[in-house]
Parts: C-alpha cells; structure tokens; sequence
C-alpha cells in the first residue's frame, strides 16, 4: 500500500513538473526582461524611472544592445525619439556632460583642417577625442566634439540608418570631414595654439572607445 502511495505521489510530481514545464517552464527560456519605453520619449527629454517600464519580450525580438537594467539610464538625455512600448538601447541615448560649461568659460573652438594631421572619418559630434602632436608623443588634451563639418561649414553626420552606431559601424556619412570643433576654454585652445607654432607638428586625433 505505502509502495502504491509512493508511486502515485512520484506520478503526480512527474506529471505537475511535466505541466509546468510546457505552460510556463519552456516559454520562460525563450523570453528576456529587458527595459521599454512606457511614454512616448522625445529627443532631448531626460530620461527618468517613470519613462520606463520592464517588459518579458522574446529573445529572437530583441534589439541589439537592448537595457535590461533602468539604472544604466539614469540621467541620460534621447538621442531621438523613442515611441511607447519600444525597446531602449544605449545609442538611443546620450549623458548630460554633452553641454558648454560657461562657469568655466568654455565655448566652442575650430581646429581647422591646416591643422589636422590625422584623424578617422568616423568622428562625430558628441565624441570625445584625444588630442596629439603628430608624432604621438605629447598628449595635448581631451575634448568633446561640438560640430564636424565639410569646407562649407555643413554638419557631417552619419548616413541614415547609422546615426546612432558605435564608431566600427559608421561606414558611410553626409560628407567630407574638412574641420571639427570642439568644446574648451579659451585658455586650452591658447595653448593649442601656441604648441602647433612652437613645434611645426600638426594634430593627431584620437576617438576615445565608447
């Protein structure tokens, strides 16, 4: 009798195991919480807690570089416009140091092209660079990028498709780099300035990884 009880008790765990596995069990690997859009986000908007909401989407349906963490946002501003119920990824967004700090007396300065020994074609506006003599041996300083433009002062942008990539996938852009501008005190590009006539040597750009 206690054998027969025994067995009738494996049975039902085998057979709520079994329901278990096929009603949730099965699904519940093929799905991922990742974080969505819960309002409509408009570009330049700061992104809060309340903006967003966790969703259990398939696996096959998700984005690359999808968040599935709300903190990796905080304080992060839309790069462009995100509707209700979208996926979120990072190059959707972009932080808040992207500003012109006028307590510290910066503004935007040219590094005209006369002045550019190397640089990638794949700079943007929003990068931060690093800035060499030509030679790679002295770094001059770190900066963030304001504009890049051709010769007739028109943004050069990633084509359509690519706005938001990260630097290997801009393969194609609105233009040709001619110069770029960048954010920094009048001090800093004084001493831009006075470094490229002391030495003759021109600039090496350098794109910092995201």
């Amino acid at each position: 009798m206690k054998k027969a009880m025994a067995g009738i008790i494996v049975i039902i765990a085998a057979l709520s195991l079994l329901f278990y596995w096929e009603g949730y069990g099965r699904e519940h690997t093929k799905y991922e919480q990742v974080i969505c859009a819960s309002a409509e986000i408009q570009k330049g908007q700061t992104i809060t807690d309340e903006l967003l909401t966790e969703k259990s989407l398939p696996k096959d349906s998700l984005i690359n570089g999808v968040i599935k963490d709300k903190s990796e946002l905080d304080g992060t501003v839309a790069a462009q416009y995100i509707p209700a119920g979208a996926q979120v990824c990072r190059k959707m967004t972009y932080t808040n140091d992207f500003y012109i700090d006028t307590d510290r007396g910066e503004s935007i300065y040219k590094l005209p092209a006369e002045w550019i020994d190397s640089r990638s074609a794949a700079v943007r506006r929003g990068d931060t660079i690093e800035i060499y003599l030509a030679d790679g041996k002295q770094k001059l300083g770190e900066y963030m990028v304001a504009y890049v433009r051709d010769a007739q002062e028109r943004e050069v942008s990633s084509a359509a498709g690519q706005e938001y990539a990260d630097m290997l996938n801009r393969t194609d852009a609105t233009g040709v780099i001619d110069h770029i501008e960048i954010i920094a005190t009048q001090e800093e590009y004084e001493a831009l300035y006075q470094v490229i006539g002391s030495t003759g040597q021109r600039l090496l750009i350098v794109q910092k990884a995201e």
